[in-house]
């Protein structure tokens, strides 16, 4: 080793005592030395854009990350990887040491001449982690880490991704694999080759080609948006596969109760309420609806609010609805709304908002409604992209929602999500029907923006049948009321775009309300375009770009969401979305077991027509047998929308 390799090496080995030190440039020499001149034997990793080998030191151990070189493209990743390393420093991201970007000439045999190429190097130089990959730590409840290490690396890594985010950082390939693991079982984010940084205003990009891993790439990924709210999406999926050694959804109850069984304690105990917490998180983190996720703050939030055992207990308590009310609750802002008010936070942590205005309004059906002038914040329920939801009393004592989205976050996304709630308030706010969530108006001070809108009691259709299995008779009920909902939508041109489970809610009485019209759109004469929607439940219309489509869409939705009642699964279930989205625009019909009741089969079948022409219309739909059969038991008071 020559004097020049000799201070590198002295330099490098200083680096890994002093956690200060910057990043260096590293010659090829050294990393060749160290390396064993990148020996098999020294070989720890390996992927598709490159091999990572352990270098030695005298006083330590490094990993060292050579990329392929063969394409352009690869050059790229390489300044992007840098880019996003030399930005990051935090107990939860892997620690970055150095770069090598080596190019030498080499005389090399090419079509049977000797040539001058050129030879490049670029490698990357980080902390060795003893511990390997978080993926091979999986295992469910019954097996594997205690719940108190699962539970510090969920906080690790949501605490490594808020310092990212927070650095305009989105990393594009959140995966166990790719979260190492300290000798303290410590999490450490790594592999940032396909990460993207955002400038300081910044807060979406458009990918060339789909990146990423399958298995934990957000549905919304089909159209190219790069958003914080991909790294979400994945994050949700390893907190999930934490808690039940698995990919995929499943429900809060459930993973409790696995948990409880191997923990022997009550639900009372801290660790199970943990668990509930965690398994909230995850499950808001996978909505298949982006605006509907949590941003990290509000999970970090989450996490810190654990520390009080009151805080802790009251969120338990109302388990369900915080489920449903950060997924599903519609949210909107008034147009033009002049509403002043101010706002105070007591010391149990409730605020109170009180304004001038007049008591009532009149509704569109020219009745007067209740408006509300001064009310009560309680307990959180959740939280969603922008905002945070509580159960709220006004002055009068009725009970609502309010959604609380702050004023401040001026990016491109904030923008177009106070956009999305303007069109759906414009919409709401001209809508009276028993099977429609209703709007109560808003309230706001200087920071932050407050929506008031019907509070459902228990929950989405989709939390409904994780608890129950419903039979065709209930099914029936909830169908018809959606129905009546649609009739008075597509009556007035107005197409909702985005009818599953997770967008319906039910009042204790059972009766059904249509909500998040976020994607809604008034539709005359079949002219929508866009492909908007959640995959599972769009028609092929819609993902045709060369179609257009209108309310016959809706009627596809319901079809599949009659059927997701019925199976407790989502339709194409076990099929990845990506995959699902190109079945989808083929024409393929999701499958309808053959155990369902004949006339199951025949509701989901004519509304599952690939031509949007041969599906019948909401009214007709109400003349077919499977909505149109006795109950068996009458309500003292009937559900609205039921036939008396």
């Amino acid at each position: 080793m020559d004097g020049k390799d000799s201070t590198a090496h002295n330099i490098l080995e200083h680096m890994l005592l002093d956690e200060c030190a910057n990043p260096k440039r590293l010659p090829l020499s050294l990393l060749e030395a160290i390396t064993n001149n990148f020996s098999n034997k020294r070989e720890i990793g390996r992927g598709g854009f490159a091999v990572v080998y352990k270098g030695m030191l005298g006083n330590g151990t490094v990993a060292v990350k050579k990329l392929s070189t063969t394409l352009d493209m690869h050059e790229k990743k390489f300044s992007e990887e840098v880019r996003c390393l030399l930005k990051v420093r935090h107990k939860n991201i892997v620690r970055f040491l150095g770069y090598c970007a080596d190019t030498q000439g080499e005389m090399i045999g090419y079509e049977g001449k000797v040539i001058m190429a050129d030879v490049r190097n670029r490698l990357l130089c980080f902390e060795f982690v003893p511990n390997g990959s978080l993926h091979d730590y999986i295992t469910d409840a019954s097996c594997g880490l205690e719940w108190r290490v699962r539970y510090e690396m969920i906080r690790g890594i949501c605490e490594g991704l808020q310092y990212l985010h927070e650095n305009h950082i989105v990393h594009l390939d959140l995966k166990p694999s790719n979260i190492l693991l300290d000798d303290k079982m410590v999490p450490k984010i790594a592999d940032f080759g396909l990460s993207r940084c955002f400038d300081a205003n910044q807060s979406r990009d458009i990918a060339s080609k789909l990146i990423g891993s399958i298995g934990y790439l957000a549905p919304e990924f089909y159209d190219r948006q790069i958003t914080f709210n991909l790294d979400i999406y994945s994050l949700g999926v390893i907190v999930i596969e934490l808690l039940t050694g698995r990919k995929g959804y499943s429900t809060v109850e459930k993973i409790v109760e696995n948990w409880r069984n191997r923990l022997e304690i009550s639900l009372q105990d801290t660790p199970l309420q943990q668990v509930q917490a965690c398994a909230e998180i995850g499950i808001m983190c996978i909505d298949p609806n982006p605006e509907n996720r949590p941003i990290i703050q509000h999970i970090i939030k989450r996490f810190m609010e654990l520390g009080s055992t009151e805080e802790f207990v009251q969120a338990g308590e109302s388990s369900s609805a915080a489920q449903v009310l950060t997924l599903e609750v519609p949210v909107s802002i008034p147009v033009g709304s002049s509403a002043t008010s101010s706002v105070s936070t007591t010391n149990a942590g409730y605020a109170s908002s009180t304004t001038t205005e007049a008591m009532f309004i009149i509704s569109p059906n020219g009745k007067f409604q209740q408006k509300i002038k001064s009310w009560t914040r309680g307990c959180l329920l959740g939280s969603g992209s922008f905002g945070m939801v509580y159960e709220a009393i006004s002055d009068e004592g009725m009970f609502f929602a309010a959604k609380e989205v702050s004023l401040l976050d001026q990016g491109s996304i904030a923008k177009d999500y106070i956009l999305g709630l303007e069109q759906e308030i414009a919409l709401l706010s001209q809508f009276e029907h028993e099977n429609i969530v209703k709007y109560y108006g808003s309230d706001k001070d200087e920071s932050k923006l407050y929506i008031f809108i019907e509070l459902v009691t228990q929950g989405s259709l989709s939390s409904i049948y994780q608890k129950y299995k419903l039979r065709d008779s209930q099914v029936s009920v909830y169908t018809r009321q959606i129905l009546n909902g649609l009739i008075y939508l597509h009556e007035r041109d107005v197409v909702h775009r985005d009818i599953k489970c997770a967008n319906i809610l039910v009042h204790a009485n059972g009766s059904v309300k249509l909500a998040d019209f976020g994607l809604a759109e008034i539709s005359k004469n079949y002219m929508l375009r866009e492909s908007k929607g959640s995959v599972y439940w769009m028609a092929p219309e819609v993902i045709n770009p060369k179609k257009m489509y209108g309310p016959s869409a809706d009627i596809w939705s319901l079809g599949c969401t009659v059927l997701e009642m019925l199976t407790r699964l989502k339709p194409f279930p076990n099929v990845e979305w990506i995959e699902v989205f190109f079945m989808i625009g083929r024409g393929e019909q999701p499958p309808i077991p053959n155990y369902l009741s004949k006339e199951a089969q025949d509701f989901i079948g004519q509304c599952v027509r690939v031509d949007p022409e041969n599906r019948p219309s909401a009214s007709q739909l109400l003349e077919h047998p499977f909505v149109n059969r006795p109950l068996r038991a009458s309500f003292e008071s009937s559900p609205p929308g039921l036939p008396s």
